[in-house]
């Protein structure tokens, strides 16, 4: 079910966005965020919106997993990035997994980490750090106090791939970032960054 609808929502993304570019409209990771707007207010007034999907079989592909981790202490609760399938999280060791980031303006993941001083503190970096000819690039770096039930956006959003976010062992407010930058052009935000104040700024 989340399967198709994301691989839906990416071609209306990579269409509305390629279209807002070549009429100068926008560029770049405005393009992205304005494509996103749009496509969550045709969803809030479709008529489809109230119907539920079913998996039929005959199975069912997740695609790469980037990134695992869980809390200190806490052996049934994971955190599971998936390249190209977001964020998904168990609290039962792994029997049933809900989605957690299926609402926010990507669905691609390159790194998640739990700080290790709160458990309930998740910095997510987006953008698959795999980089293919199927690596979608993200919205920047995600940051949930409440162990994923609701993401802040908190910047760097020209970073496309981020392949590695480490959070300071006492203080879950400092922060290091890798961003790759844009796969196939120059720019962008590349190299290691910084924050020491839970992302309101960042330092290269």
């Amino acid at each position: 079910m989340r399967t198709f609808r994301r691989m839906a929502l990416c071609c209306v993304l990579a269409l509305h966005s390629t279209a807002l570019q070549s009429n100068g409209e926008v560029t770049g990771g405005k393009a992205r965020l304005t494509a996103w707007k749009i496509n969550r207010e045709m969803a809030a007034s479709s008529r489809f919106k109230h119907l539920e999907w079913q998996t039929l079989g005959p199975k069912f592909a997740g695609g790469r997993i980037e990134s695992i981790d869980a809390p200190r202490g806490t052996p049934g609760t994971i955190y599971v990035g998936v390249g190209a399938g977001g964020v998904w999280k168990t609290t039962n060791g792994g029997l049933t997994w809900d989605a957690i980031f299926d609402r926010e303006s990507t669905f691609a993941v390159g790194d998640l980490t739990v700080a290790p001083s709160d458990p309930g503190i998740l910095w997510l970096g987006t953008g698959e750090a795999h980089l293919s000819g199927t690596s979608y690039p993200g919205t920047g770096v995600f940051k949930s106090m409440d162990g994923g039930m609701h993401w802040t956006n908190m910047g760097l959003h020209e970073s496309h791939h981020i392949s590695k976010v480490v959070v300071h062992p006492e203080d879950p407010n400092i922060v290091y970032v890798a961003a790759m930058g844009p796969q196939y052009a120059a720019g962008g935000q590349r190299g290691v960054y910084k924050t020491t104040d839970g992302g309101k700024h960042f330092r290269r």
